[in-house]
């Protein structure tokens, strides 16, 4: 509605994001609060440090395609590996990888078990591209 201001806030747990959980408020012109929305989630998890590296996830999400192309390092390192905690079970310390459309076209993003490196699932990413070729100015 006109005049509404809506926060939102996306709950950590010892400063990593829980996967899906958001607090949203909604407030209209005068202040008062009109709407609150919770997906926020338990989670019991008290050790949140990762036993395997981002680039060890990468290439496990790599592993996990099903025709996985050669992958050169320069190429996995232009993937994009993020700690993230699955609230399911009390919380499941994962990190969730992208890797580049040249080594996976469909843009998916991989859930890769940040203890032990076994690959999860797969899910949909969000795909997005910058060209490589445009530096601004007209087009």
């Amino acid at each position: 509605a006109r005049g509404t201001t809506v926060l939102s806030y996306a709950q950590r747990h010892r400063g990593i994001p829980v996967d899906g959980a958001v607090v949203t408020f909604a407030f209209d012109t005068l202040g008062r609060l009109r709407a609150a929305h919770s997906s926020a989630q338990e989670v019991r998890l008290t050790d949140v440090e990762a036993k395997i590296s981002a680039l060890a996830a990468k290439r496990a999400a790599h592993g996990g395609l099903h025709r996985p192309s050669k992958a050169s390092p320069r190429s996995l390192a232009a993937g994009k590996a993020e700690l993230l905690i699955l609230p399911r079970g009390g919380g499941q310390l994962v990190y969730a990888v992208t890797l580049p459309l040249t080594l996976d076209p469909a843009g998916r993003q991989h859930l890769i078990d940040a203890k032990s490196g076994r690959y999860l699932a797969r899910r949909r990413g969000v795909l997005w591209h910058r060209s490589p070729h445009h530096r601004g100015g007209k087009r």
